[in-house]
């Protein structure tokens, strides 16, 4: 994985949703060695964010994306 090229980058209500999914997929494998599961039913925008597909929904993005 790389980070995208700045002229790339994706911005969403003043955050930079690009660098934070890049951040969310390097942090990841860390959050499985540590026995973190990831559920389908509990986490598809982490799931979707592991492909780079952003699930964008106001109000209804999970507490630590």
């Amino acid at each position: 994985l790389s980070p995208p090229p700045i002229k790339d980058r994706l911005l969403f209500n003043s955050i930079e949703v690009s660098a934070r999914f890049y951040g969310f997929q390097l942090d990841v494998p860390n959050r499985l060695q540590e026995g973190i599961a990831i559920t389908v039913e509990e986490h598809m925008q982490h799931i979707l964010a592991l492909s780079s597909v952003p699930l964008l929904k106001p109000a209804r993005t999970h507490e630590d994306l």
